[in-house]
């Protein structure tokens, strides 16, 4: 696929960026050209920067390629399309910010009065930023589950849900259960069982609410069960048995959710998110796999230890999930800038937010190089593709990406003050950052009617699950 240069982006930025929406003073949004993400292979050696989200095109390979094999080069192209009419009714004080981009207003998306909320519509993309304080929503840690001999010590946690009651269902696959306890920590049941009958599970691996009722990701027994409000086996469909790591998951975007699955390319297999209602599977879109090149690590192989891999302590990570309008959210952990893309690639807008650099410290840097260190101490006749990690000069400042039960994007930050998560309306608008969270370690959070789950560990490295309470 031949493309052209990526123009100057910036240079239109500092000319013709303009407010389009506040919450005092909103004005009439500007009509804007969508982009294309435009995936074209490319030789690894040549392989460039040429990713508006960064170095993207040395950390995504085809579906489909080897590692060292073609890489996808990342360009922005204007796309043929253009919005019909200039003309837009103006925004309402209390309304959301009304791109064109689709998504109606709520009351949840109002924009805070201390933002200033502006679109950058001059490029092949709108470019959405919040300047000014985010308003702070504190969170106040109200539950701890977790204890040890009783029934609400886990072996260990894969999942984390909360209802609109305030109950937590908890799937711990090393036992091999899916427990349920209500708004006060008290344990209430174990719902279903070990086994392949009704309502049973082999292998339970994630879970979200998909118009009410319970879906239970369980690929040991192939398949995607469904329960009602009360905990009765409904229906279930079947799945791949996919196994792996927080990227095969229930993706939560309410009221429906997403799963990863594959689907034939040619003679190869592509990775897809695959859309879940009650009626079943629908809508799918691609996924873009991470390449494991060395670019991003080490490669080594030792005498009679075979072939390891040693990832680049805090380097970047490519950060994807699906949206609840159907599109994209992609973005690099090393920058503050995501993506959404829809099916067929084009770019439909980019959220930008600046964030302070938090730097490593020795101890930090030492503790993250421990592992690949006592390889080079052990085996000093190892033949690796590299020598010894250079320092970065700032931590990642992106960590996971998520929704909440209101539609809502959260992203965890990383900040010289700790982990801090910024909730985004549908529209990009910035709503407020939660402090006083502590940070996801890859496992999604659950956001319900003002409180939060998250699964962690203790200071003895026990699993736990703490509940916390937002307030304004």
């Amino acid at each position: 696929m031949t493309t052209s240069a990526p123009e100057n982006r910036d240079a239109h930025i500092s000319r013709r960026s303009r407010d389009l929406a506040s919450a005092r003073h909103p004005k009439t949004p500007v009509c804007a050209h969508p982009g294309v993400f435009t995936q074209a292979p490319l030789e690894a050696g040549r392989a460039q920067a040429l990713g508006r989200l960064g170095n993207l095109s040395r950390l995504v390979a085809l579906p489909g390629s080897s590692t060292r094999g073609s890489l996808i080069p990342i360009r922005w192209q204007p796309h043929p399309r253009t919005c019909s009419g200039r003309n837009m009714t103006t925004l309402r004080a209390s309304c959301c910010v009304m791109l064109v981009l689709g998504g109606a207003c709520r009351p949840s998306d109002e924009i805070p009065a201390a933002l200033r909320v502006t679109i950058d519509s001059s490029g092949t993309y709108p470019v959405v930023r919040s300047l000014g304080v985010a308003p702070r929503w504190n969170a106040e840690q109200v539950l701890v589950l977790g204890a040890p001999a009783g029934p609400t010590e886990f072996g260990s946690v894969r999942s984390v849900l909360l209802d609109q009651a305030g109950s937590l269902y908890v799937v711990d696959p090393s036992r091999r259960t899916l427990s349920i306890f209500d708004s006060t920590g008290r344990f209430v049941r174990q719902l279903g069982r070990d086994g392949a009958g009704p309502g049973e599970y082999r292998d339970p691996y994630s879970v979200a609410w998909v118009d009410g009722q319970l879906a239970l990701l369980d690929p040991g027994n192939f398949r995607l069960g469904l329960y009602d409000s009360t905990g009765r086996w409904k229906n279930s469909w079947p799945v791949s048995r996919i196994t792996g790591d927080q990227g095969i998951r229930l993706y939560r975007t309410p009221p429906t959710f997403w799963t990863y699955g594959f689907r034939s390319a040619g003679a190869q297999l592509e990775g897809i998110f695959i859309r879940y209602t009650t009626a079943g599977p629908g809508d799918t879109l691609p996924f873009i796999r991470p390449a494991s090149a060395s670019a991003s690590g080490r490669l080594c192989e030792s005498p009679g230890k075979g072939i390891r891999f040693f990832a680049a302590p805090f380097g970047a990570a490519l950060l994807q999930i699906p949206t609840p309008s159907g599109t994209r959210a992609l973005a690099l952990s090393t920058a503050y800038r995501i993506a959404f893309l829809d099916s067929a690639g084009d770019t439909v807008r980019v959220i930008e937010r600046e964030i302070p650099p938090t730097s490593v410290s020795n101890a930090e840097w030492e503790e993250a190089n421990a592992g690949w260190l006592k390889f080079r101490r052990d085996w000093p006749t190892a033949t690796c593709d590299g020598g010894d990690f250079s320092r970065p000069a700032a931590k990642p400042p992106l960590a996971w990406l998520f929704y909440d039960d209101r539609g809502r994007l959260w992203v965890e930050t990383v900040t010289p003050d700790g982990p801090r998560y910024d909730v985004f309306a549908e529209s990009g608008a910035l709503l407020g950052s939660v402090t006083g969270l502590p940070a996801t370690g890859g496992v999604d959070p659950s956001v319900a009617r003002q409180r939060v789950a998250i699964a962690g560990k203790d200071s003895a490295d026990i699993p736990i699950i703490r509940v916390f309470r937002l307030s304004p």
